[in-house]
């Protein structure tokens, strides 16, 4: 009983400490996709990004010039894929 009531008092210490926190993102999220239009990666990126939309800048294409010419980003997503070799 002790214990929760130690651990509930340190919780209120910690509640103004939340309040104060950022917004985030502060600014828009980049997701960069450097794969080709209409592959499994691309499919798959365009579907996260319907849902994250709110949060992103538009979709635009040649990611990968945007991506070595753009500044350094706090808020930039890279989506990659691993390749699977399958032997006999």
């Amino acid at each position: 009983m002790l214990l929760r009531r130690a651990a509930l008092a340190c919780s209120l210490l910690l509640t103004p400490l939340v309040a104060a926190a950022q917004a985030f993102p502060e600014r828009p999220v980049s997701i960069s996709v450097g794969f080709a239009p209409g592959g499994s990666t691309d499919i798959a990126s365009r579907l996260i990004q319907a849902g994250v939309a709110p949060w992103t800048g538009p979709n635009t294409p040649e990611v990968t010039r945007d991506f070595l010419q753009a500044e350094l980003e706090k808020y930039r997503a890279v989506v990659a894929q691993t390749g699977i070799r399958l032997e006999r």
